[in-house]
């Protein structure tokens, strides 16, 4: 699919951001609820200027053929394909929720499994987050484990929460802030055996046991990588650019689930919505030449990558 003609007509753009000031003030009100507007971008005047970015190229892709969703919602994502594009574009926010006593909906199966996991001896069969785990679980929760038979109750729970929430932080600061993970592993700080090991790797392996975190901000509030995932229709065999930062983790979870798309993600750990803005804006404009693929244009594109 890469490799096939594609023009601006069959392209369409997805962006979730707050785009007047009441929008952006209500998001911040929000707490938890919504994560950009209160924790990256902070002031208005900073959203002001990327809104100014994000609405002039919207026009100028526009104009060339892209059918542009300006209210940034799920159900925007599903309408793109049912209107057949080609390649979708999703500009949007990623956060990294923490786990809380109401995201483990079975307690007791979530310590007999990790405690099963523990006691087993290594094998060729275990999953690679089974490995971590062996390893990384703490002396405490260990100990814990084997001497606890009844963990329904609030200070158990909260016990579990406590060992997942640590053992995503090296990954999650790994993400959130890179120079800061760079730093920490150079003075052996933070560095440990959970090191690549985020809550989305634990929900997969513990899916009865763990509510998937909502992590992807729509304008119609944060969705879990697997609502994402429901829209794309099973049929579908063209392209998704995830223009997300942190997108190799949603990039994951469409190849499990839709193994026929292509997904372009960002080679960067973390992207500026300014600079992915600037690419898109060079990518439809490649495309627009005509007779060219998505594979060529991308070539003139710098800081993303296929994956799949």
């Amino acid at each position: 699919m890469l490799d096939r003609t594609v023009t601006p007509h069959e392209c369409a753009l997805i962006v979730a951001i707050p785009r007047t000031p009441q929008e952006f003030e209500a998001d911040k009100a929000v707490g938890a609820a919504m994560d950009f507007a209160r924790n990256v971008v902070k002031k208005w005047d900073r959203e002001e200027r990327l809104v100014r970015l994000v609405e002039e190229m919207e026009d100028r892709v526009e104009k060339l053929g892209v059918r542009v969703y300006r209210t940034g919602r799920l159900c925007d994502v599903r309408d793109a394909f049912d209107r057949d594009a080609v390649l979708v574009t999703v500009m949007a926010h990623f956060v990294f929720p923490e786990f809380s006593s109401s995201d483990i909906t079975f307690p007791q199966g979530l310590a007999d499994r990790l405690r099963d996991i523990i006691r087993r001896s290594p094998s060729g069969s275990d999953s690679r987050v089974q490995s971590v785990l062996r390893m990384a679980v703490s002396p405490q929760v260990r100990t814990c484990l084997f001497d606890r038979h009844d963990w329904t109750d609030p200070d158990s729970v909260r016990l579990l929460v406590g060992e997942l929430n640590r053992l995503v932080v090296p990954s999650t600061v790994f993400y959130v802030d890179f120079d800061v993970w760079v730093t920490a592993r150079t003075v052996g700080v933070g560095a440990s055996a959970a090191d690549g090991l985020t809550r989305f790797c634990l929900e997969q392996e513990f899916s009865r046991e763990l509510e998937p975190g909502r992590a992807i901000e729509f304008r119609d509030g944060l969705k879990t990588c697997r609502e994402f995932v429901n829209t794309i229709p099973h049929s579908f065999e063209g392209v998704i650019e995830l223009a997300i930062c942190n997108s190799v983790i949603l990039a994951e979870f469409v190849r499990r689930y839709r193994p026929n798309v292509n997904s372009i993600i960002n080679t960067e750990v973390q992207q500026s919505f300014a600079r992915m803005v600037a690419q898109y804006s060079r990518l439809i404009h490649g495309l627009s030449k005509g007779k060219m693929s998505v594979k060529s244009a991308l070539g003139e594109v710098l800081g993303v990558e296929r994956d799949g």
